[in-house]
């Protein structure tokens, strides 16, 4: 999908330009009123530096200056939009104006590799050769301003409850690859975008909301619910039932939990790699992992008195491993007598 300033819901270059020039802005663009879609279709073709299109709106002042800065963002300034922009900011006289405001872009152009693999919290593929992108996180002044604007758009009925699910993933996860703090993230967009395991023992409570809410017939949610914890129909299969249901009962998911909370609540996923990183399960037992690694190392002997030596000498091997899925796994393949009998010894030199 081809866009402009008016229809991209996250105008990067703009905002960029809007915070470095600060008091400097000049007022016509400070002032302009937000453009609606009744006023572009009022427009005439050749209001629009793409006329074919009618994107690029250049129709005033403020209009052209923020085209400049869109395209110029977008690195365009070859383009014949921008051309014509920059006709139009030649009547208007505010060619100075524009050249000031392009200065505080960044400079270097992007290369093909680099516009590749740049990152949106949004990245829907339309079509083969055609995306729509949204919510830019490539830094951390990106990721704290898309998770403002995420939120600022689901409040406003501009996104479903589905698009702020799966970009408050994403943001969550860049703002983890960036060490940002979580005060500098808005609350909902962790508690969304915090990787759960799927809880199926907590969505009962998300169908007696709906019941509370007015929903006579509740049996459609609980049969998905039946069929998704039986592994008939799968979670996302079963989210997007709920969505639907949802809509035609008319249920808002600002007041009440919606499905994907629902269903993905249970324990964050990092909180499970961090337990299971520094434990090791034996016999459904969990013991810390520095206790199985000494009993390797500096009790090893023990080992040696408690199984016959072809037995001992794999244990200790398996117990040496730093991988603490694998040594799990490896000690989960032992013959049950071996486990219990592992486990009692490492309580006895515990």
């Amino acid at each position: 999908m081809t866009m402009d300033f008016t229809k991209d819901q996250n105008p990067t270059a703009l905002y960029e330009v809007g915070i470095k020039a600060g008091d400097r802005l000049p007022d016509y663009v400070k002032e302009a009123a937000m453009l609606q879609e009744e006023d572009l279709v009022s427009l005439h073709d050749c209001a629009f530096a793409d006329a074919t299109n009618r994107l690029h709106p250049i129709h005033n002042k403020a209009s052209a200056y923020m085209s400049a800065v869109y395209l110029a963002g977008a690195g365009r300034v070859d383009s014949t939009e921008f051309a014509a922009v920059k006709e139009a900011a030649a009547l208007f006289d505010i060619e100075q104006d524009i050249e000031d405001a392009l200065a505080l872009l960044p400079q270097v152009e992007k290369s093909a590799h680099e516009l590749a693999t740049e990152k949106y919290a949004l990245n829907f593929q339309i079509e083969e050769e055609d995306s729509w992108k949204a919510y830019a996180i490539n830094n951390e002044v990106e990721v704290t301003k898309a998770a403002t604007d995420v939120i600022r758009d689901w409040s406003d009925d501009h996104i479903p409850t589905d698009w702020l699910f799966h970009a408050a993933r994403n943001i969550v996860k860049r703002a983890n690859e960036l060490n940002i703090a979580r005060n500098d993230i808005p609350e909902k967009v962790w508690r969304f975008g915090e990787e759960r395991i799927v809880d199926f023992n907590n969505v009962d409570f998300a169908i007696g909301e709906r019941s509370r809410a007015g929903v006579a017939d509740v049996s459609e949610y609980e049969q998905t619910l039946k069929q998704a914890s039986t592994g008939s129909l799968a979670v996302e299969q079963a989210i997007d039932t709920w969505m639907g249901l949802d809509a035609v009962n008319g249920i808002s998911h600002k007041r009440v939990t919606s499905p994907h909370e629902a269903f993905y609540s249970g324990a964050k996923v990092a909180y499970l790699k961090d337990l299971a990183d520094k434990n090791i399960f034996i016999s459904a037992v969990m013991v810390p992992v520095e206790e199985v690694q000494k009993l390797a190392t500096d009790n090893y002997k023990q080992i040696r008195m408690a199984f016959r030596k072809e037995a001992a000498e794999n244990i200790i091997n398996i117990l040496s491993e730093k991988d603490t899925a694998k040594t799990t796994a490896k000690i989960a393949s032992l013959e049950s007598n071996q486990q219990k009998q592992l486990l009692s010894l490492l309580l006895k030199v515990a």
